[in-house]
């Protein structure tokens, strides 16, 4: 099985520690025991000794039922702490504050019933968020992702590729209004009614930078002496909504089509050249790549 967690950076630390306290271990020396292969044993040790106790009562069919279960949970356990392993750098540092230990008990009580590779890629992230960044993820996300099937979770993907900063979903989308209405009902999307508006000016003769996410960021140059409204229409998300989609690996393919559709609406309010640039550093200062590519009508 070999190691569950190989000790590099201070956000690897944490992680182990978090996994020895969610798997019953006492975290002991630089390593904290961070060995599956020690946590199996400590965790089939206890089930064994349930068994033996259950089969000597002659109840040989409920041993094995309870065999089963308590290997699958901790595969799935362990599967889900690989994939949130995956989300760690080397040398990168996390939060010094601690992970709530009623957040680390319902995160991995939902984990252990985790058996779709996909889905426990998601919670891998959630897990390696919350590490880095403590109180990211709420218990009511948590809920709320427990619940959702794999064909919400397409829709769900299908949404994001037209998001906005992963706050809103624009309102010119592919989504069909009875997705629209799923997303509502469990909890991502709220009641568009309100006609909320994503609001941007750009004044005359002047450029105007719009971060879309964490990949690219659209110029829009105003060559006109006045200033253009391009405003649009959006679908609010709600905070359980914002923290998920921030989990989603959206279609790159169907985030082109975003792209250019998001374009054609401000190319349509009077905007004269818009230029999406990829962004390399969060860093004010070295904001994104100078060199970009013009989106034009196709």
């Amino acid at each position: 099985m070999g190691a569950l967690v190989d000790i590099n950076t201070d956000g690897l630390a944490k992680l182990a520690g978090i996994v020895c306290h969610a798997l019953g271990a006492t975290a002991k020396g630089e390593r904290k025991m961070a060995d599956a292969r020690a946590y199996a044993a400590e965790i089939e040790a206890k089930t064994r000794n349930k068994i033996a106790l259950i089969e000597a009562q002659g109840q040989e069919e409920l041993a094995n039922f309870i065999a089963s279960k308590e290997a699958r949970k901790l595969r799935n356990t362990i599967a889900v702490i690989d994939k949130a392993q995956s989300h760690f750098s080397n040398g990168e540092k996390v939060s010094d504050e601690p992970v709530d230990e009623g957040w680390i008990n319902r995160f991995f009580g939902i984990a252990e019933d985790i058996s779709d590779e996909e889905l426990r890629d998601i919670w891998g992230r959630v897990l390696a968020g919350e590490i880095k960044k403590p109180k990211s993820y709420s218990l009511r996300t948590l809920e709320t992702l427990r619940n959702i099937t794999n064909e919400e979770a397409a829709i769900i993907v299908k949404a994001a590729s037209y998001s906005i900063n992963n706050i809103c979903v624009y309102k010119d989308s592919s989504l069909s209004l009875n997705e629209r209405l799923l997303l509502q009902e469990i909890g991502l999307m709220l009641d568009d009614g309100l006609g909320l508006q994503y609001e941007w000016e750009v004044n005359g003769n002047s450029n105007f930078s719009i971060v879309l996410d964490d990949d690219y960021v659209f110029v829009l140059h105003n060559e006109h002496e006045y200033t253009i409204n391009c405003n649009t229409e959006v679908y609010k998300l709600s905070t359980a909504g914002e923290e998920i989609f921030n989990l989603v690996l959206v279609n790159q393919e169907e985030r082109e089509v975003f792209y250019r559709t998001l374009a054609n609406h401000f190319r349509a309010k009077g905007i004269t050249h818009i230029f999406k640039h990829k962004i390399i550093s969060t860093d004010p200062e070295v904001r994104y790549l100078k060199i970009g590519e013009e989106i034009l009508d196709k």
